[in-house]
């Protein structure tokens, strides 16, 4: 879905790809779940807002479950009422080396 609306016409050298590049930065999730011990950490290909509004719709309309689909196509279910919290991440990428 998140894929679909960032391409768009045809533009600039790459043919558009730096507009759909853009929206699809990998961003971790991270779910944790009352009574259990382990985080639920997810990589998706979302925008940060995105994810933030489908987790406070579900939460706010009183939905049973919470649906999250990581990069690779899987898809985690969170049962609402186990929500302890949620750790949305934003869309920068990881550093690396002995200065991170």
């Amino acid at each position: 879905e998140a894929a679909a609306r960032a391409i768009g016409p045809s533009r600039g050298r790459f043919g558009g790809l730096g507009n759909t590049l853009l929206h699809l930065v990998p961003m971790d999730v991270t779910i944790g779940m009352r009574q259990v011990a382990r985080e639920i950490t997810l990589n998706v290909n979302q925008k940060a807002e995105e994810v933030r509004e489908t987790i406070a719709t579900a939460i706010e309309q009183d939905q049973p479950i919470i649906t999250l689909t990581d990069k690779l196509g899987r898809t985690v279910i969170i049962p609402t009422r186990t929500l302890a919290y949620a750790e949305v991440g934003g869309n920068e990428s990881r550093r690396v080396g002995f200065g991170a």
